[in-house]
């Protein structure tokens, strides 16, 4: 039943403080944005999903591969029957498309990705406690958390998702509170919105979601099943839009593009591999493990108080143990880990985990924020002084801690500028050749995009395809150039110690004749004692 009218200020006054969080969350996603990661983060995620979003704005899925797929084939992103496209589903692409159109950049994105996981946090406290001060200081603690900075200013889909989960939960659990329907076909269609954007974390969401619905409401379980199928309901429209994709790209419904992009890349243990051209990893139960507890372990240094902050949360679990909506932060913090161990993903997030924080574990923070907030607000009530200390000992944990992975990624960032830096004095068009990518642009230059026609006034391809004498042939009126940095790609990942990177971009010119000399001057790294040069030939 609809609130009275004289009842709709109240509840906005009432709930003011989650307008102020949104507000401040923006703000930190602005600030670490422009700050923090001023040239994109080391995650080679970003670039692909702008790819994306540029085919998006351009009215299409794909992009033409111009005949020659290992030349124009961007990182992440599969090549069929002429055609190009990314190994991503449209949730998060249409956001930043949206931002992109309304603003003029996708990066408008970001600071509404981290408003929302910070109101659904204050929204997912008060429903399953029934304490604005819990909520309120759940989500400012959630603000205060160095994780919604690092992934707060980068184009990843990470909050947007922990955002559209909590809120998921939040209106399921009151639909069926309630006996709402409008909020179960509104819990519906955010679920449906998460399955398009990250398909296996809305099986998760309605896992713990609908878990703990039935244990609340166990004496009526098949009433809770009855209602739960208006809010599945409402997500089918995404579920027939997501196989639509599918079909387009793969040719069946049932195949996703991350998995026509290399079948090994998929769930489960076995022989596990990233892109065609990468080593395969042997992904076993041991290894899942292993990973596991190094996400669990760098988890800490993400949180506001680190150990501190997550021994306070330990407590909060105790001490709420008997409250039933303490399961319901239970269930969450116990799905996703679970969850997650059968995807090799969970490995390769774990080389990188101490730089950007656990990605696949990022639902995490807010329980362990409110269980937090519990903890702090039941000292203030029965213990102040020592509430002021936990406070102060928090805030002088957070800080060092949080600096340090801010200047970590600030400085990966910073190291990216000269890929942008060394072609903006070029006038013209061109063909740029990107040195040590691979078969893969957007691998080791995350600039180093293609409009979807391959008809922009750069035109970037991979340097060591043997096809590249060809495209320069195709291109006569274009000048040629390589584009190479000074520091090997795979020494220029997540690390906590860049190196300092420098980018040349040498003219091309193609020689023919029956015999070619060449003179090679071969200049050793710093420190280098020894250097090899190889020369490859060819008939074809």
């Amino acid at each position: 039943m609809p609130a009275p009218e004289n009842e709709q200020p109240r509840a906005w006054r009432e709930h003011w403080p989650a307008l102020v969080l949104a507000l401040v969350a923006a703000a930190v996603a602005v600030w670490a944005k422009v700050v923090l990661f001023p040239h994109l983060s080391w995650n080679r995620d970003e670039p692909v999903y702008l790819w994306q979003v540029d085919l998006l704005r351009d009215g299409q899925l794909t992009a033409t591969d111009g005949g020659h797929p290992e030349l124009f084939l961007p990182w992440l992103s599969a090549a069929e029957d002429g055609v190009l496209f990314t190994q991503y589903t449209l949730g998060w692409p249409l956001v930043l498309l949206a931002a992109r159109v309304l603003t003029g950049t996708a990066a408008a994105a970001l600071p509404l990705s981290a408003a929302l996981a910070v109101v659904g946090t204050y929204a997912f406290a008060l429903e399953v406690f029934d304490r604005r001060r819990v909520a309120v200081l759940a989500g400012a603690l959630l603000v205060g958390s160095p994780i919604l900075a690092i992934q707060g200013g980068v184009h990843l889909s990470y909050l947007f998702t922990l955002g559209l989960g909590l809120c998921f939960g939040v209106l399921l659990l009151r639909g069926l509170r309630l006996d709402r329907r409008g909020s179960l076909l509104a819990a519906g269609l955010l679920l449906g919105w998460i399955f398009l954007t990250r398909p296996y974390d809305a099986i998760l969401w309605a896992a713990a979601m609908g878990g703990y619905a039935l244990v609340v409401h166990r004496e009526r379980w098949r009433w809770v099943v009855g209602r739960s199928l208006l809010a599945a309901l409402a997500a089918v429209p995404f579920l027939i839009l997501t196989l639509l994709h599918n079909r387009h790209l793969t040719g069946s419904p049932l195949t996703f593009p991350m998995t026509a992009k290399d079948p090994l890349d998929t769930f489960g243990f076995g022989k596990r591999r990233l892109m065609p051209t990468f080593p395969e990893v042997h992904y076993g139960p041991r290894t899942a493990l292993r990973a596991s507890a190094k996400n669990a372990f760098v988890l800490p240094w993400f949180l506001v108080g680190s150990y501190v902050g997550l021994a306070l949360a330990g407590i909060g679990l105790w001490w709420g143990r008997r409250e039933r909506g303490t399961l319901a932060l239970l269930l969450v913090g116990a799905v996703f880990p679970l969850g997650y161990v059968v995807f090799w993903g969970n490995h390769l997030s774990s080389e990188a985990s101490r730089i950007s924080g656990p990605i696949y574990l990022i639902p995490l923070y807010a329980p362990i924020c409110i269980l937090i907030a519990t903890v702090l607000l039941r000292l203030w009530d029965e213990r102040r002084p020592l509430a002021w200390a936990a406070v102060a000992v928090l805030v002088a944990v957070t800080i060092p801690v949080g600096w340090n992975r801010f200047d970590v990624n600030r400085r990966i960032s910073l190291e990216q500028r000269p890929w942008k830096k060394s072609v903006e004095g070029m006038e013209g068009e061109a063909v740029v050749l990107v040195a040590d990518t691979g078969r893969y642009l957007l691998y080791a230059n995350p600039f180093a995009a293609n409009p979807p026609d391959l008809d922009g006034r750069i035109l970037y391809a991979a340097y060591e395809a043997p096809s590249a004498l060809e495209l320069l042939a195709a291109h006569p009126d274009r000048p040629a150039y390589v584009q190479r940095g000074t520091v090997p790609n795979q020494e220029l990942g997540p690390r906590e110690d860049p190196r300092p990177l420098a980018v040349e971009l040498l003219p091309a010119t193609v020689v023919r004749g029956e015999r070619v000399r060449l003179e090679v001057q071969p200049r050793p790294p710093q420190g280098a004692s020894h250097v090899a040069v190889t020369v490859t030939t060819g008939t074809d």
